[in-house]
């Protein structure tokens, strides 16, 4: 195992929550890399060409950086991406819409002005980080201390999971993931079990034995977390 570095501190502390741990850092991260583009970035030439490229951010990304206002630094984003397309349709922005005689483009050239050329950028730091967060637990598995803070967490959601097993972690490491993994699932079923027979008017009036959110948790352990893909 790697020497232990503050991102095995931020694992341990995340495997105390009812959450993938993979979620809560790349949460975290994702957080960090939109305040860094509001605060630092939005004037980094390199990046609004990059930008220009991946015809700015997915939707998801997007709409992440609008919970976060700011509407100088949107003005700067889309005032480029809308000016790219129409200088590429040979459209002068100057003329305004309401200029007489404004030309109408084919429907191919428009096509290929509207084609982003590369992916997201925060994407793809995010599959970059993911990768590096979930080879980390791969490796901190080989800690007693950390294996054991494992297998008693939430365990890594489905897609993690799923991202976890293509990484050729060693056996022991695979081994505690898969037993977390199909021990959540039996928890959260018998959680949802309870939920539905509470459901029933007979059993209405019985006191709660089941945590009032699990049918949330359950759709975080089966999608992920929200903010994170």
């Amino acid at each position: 195992m790697a020497a232990k570095h503050s991102l095995y501190y931020d694992l341990l502390e995340a495997l105390r929550e009812a959450e993938c741990p993979v979620c809560q850092l790349l949460r975290r991260a994702i957080g960090q890399m939109l305040d860094s583009f509001l605060y630092e970035n939005v004037n980094n030439v390199a990046l609004r060409e990059r930008l220009g490229r991946s015809r700015g951010f997915c939707a998801a990304h997007a709409w992440q950086l609008r919970r976060r206002g700011d509407p100088l630094a949107h003005a700067i984003l889309y005032a480029d991406q809308l000016s790219d397309v129409l200088q590429r349709l040979g459209i002068h922005a100057e003329k305004g819409p309401g200029a007489p005689e404004l030309p109408v483009p084919s429907l191919r050239s428009l096509a290929r002005a509207l084609e982003a050329e590369s992916a997201c950028p925060l994407c793809e730091m995010r599959r970059e980080a993911e990768q590096t967060y979930l080879r980390a637990v791969a490796d901190y598995l080989g800690s007693e201390e950390f294996a054991q803070a494992y297998f008693g967490s939430f365990g890594l959601c489905r897609p993690h999971l799923d991202a976890f097993l293509r990484l050729n972690a060693p056996p022991g490491a695979t081994q505690v993931v898969a037993r977390r993994f199909v021990l959540t699932a039996l928890q959260l079923l018998e959680g949802l079990a309870e939920v539905k027979r509470k459901a029933d008017y007979r059993f209405a009036g019985e006191e709660r034995q089941a945590s009032k959110d699990v049918w949330v948790q359950a759709v975080r352990f089966w999608v992920g977390s929200p903010d994170v893909f």
